[in-house]
């Protein structure tokens, strides 16, 4: 996984429903890192199927920045305000931005859950294409998953862990 400046920190902004995408662009615009985890889904209409990529965790947008002059954000139209916990903005730890990263680039079987306070154990994936990612185990209907904890939104995102992959 690719390592960070130390001194470069991921924040959280909250965005108007269905603005994830104008408000990452936007962001880049302004020259800082976004990142917006989606899903595909496969829609229904009553005369065909279509395919669509959509926030993993809606309204919410992750940024990058090494200094507080993010604030000047806040002039995007559709960015509401900025996460955070008695006036601190929150940071996301840099493993979990990879780790959804990692699920980003692969179509696994994602759910948006609560966030977990218990579970079967933590584990690591030690083989296969979620290798590295460490969370939660927990069998659900015989299958096995992970979830990993995003502690600055109490959400966590869980994952069906592929056939074939390693976990200790």
């Amino acid at each position: 996984m690719e390592r960070l400046d130390s001194s470069r920190k991921w924040y959280v902004a909250y965005t108007l429903p269905k603005s994830e995408k104008k408000v990452a662009r936007e962001i880049e615009d302004y020259g800082f890192e976004s990142f917006l985890p989606l899903q595909k889904v496969i829609r229904q209409w009553s005369d065909r199927k279509k395919v669509l990529h959509v926030p993993l965790i809606p309204s919410y947008v992750f940024f990058c920045s090494n200094n507080s002059s993010f604030h000047r954000l806040l002039d995007i139209e559709g960015l509401v305000k900025f996460v955070s916990f008695e006036g601190i903005p929150a940071t996301i730890p840099d493993r979990e931005i990879q780790y959804l990263r990692k699920l980003n680039l692969k179509d696994f079987k994602l759910e948006v859950v609560d966030y977990q306070i218990k579970s079967d154990g933590r584990i690591k994936v030690t083989y296969g294409p979620l290798k590295g990612i460490e969370g939660f185990f927990a069998l659900r209907n015989g299958k096995k998953w992970i979830t990993i904890n995003i502690d600055a939104l109490q959400r966590a995102v869980s994952i069906e862990i592929p056939e074939g992959a390693q976990a200790k």
